[in-house]
């Protein structure tokens, strides 16, 4: 299980969390310069989502936090709303460090905590 909080000061965000695919680094189960995942992949992105909270002072964005998350096995994505926002993945699978990859849009900052 893990918290993400968000802290957004502008407008348009995006977060994302995938498994990382092999870059020529060797990560179990890839194959050098995949692009794509496989059943060979762990399920890093396999799992649910609870404690959604959003900004107070934009009801609307709030609610498109919510309903904005997209989510494979593999990978999951979310819009990030201005101001503070926040979710916990209860990942379904253990997640060994340096498995999965943060990528993010737009101006905001992120805090994991696990």
């Amino acid at each position: 299980m893990a918290k993400f909080t968000f802290s957004n000061p502008s407008g348009s965000a995006f977060f994302t969390m995938a498994t990382a695919l092999d870059t020529g680094s060797g990560f179990t189960g890839a194959t050098e310069g995949s692009s794509s995942y496989d059943s060979t992949f762990s399920l890093y992105g396999s799992g649910s989502f609870t404690s959604f909270t959003g900004s107070t002072s934009v009801t609307q964005q709030t609610f498109l936090f919510k309903d904005s998350v997209v989510q494979s096995n593999y990978i999951w994505s979310c819009v990030v709303p201005p101001g503070s926002s926040s979710l916990t993945f209860n990942n379904a699978v253990t997640i060994p460090a340096g498995r999965v990859l943060f990528v993010g849009t737009g101006e905001f900052e992120v805090d994991i905590t696990v």
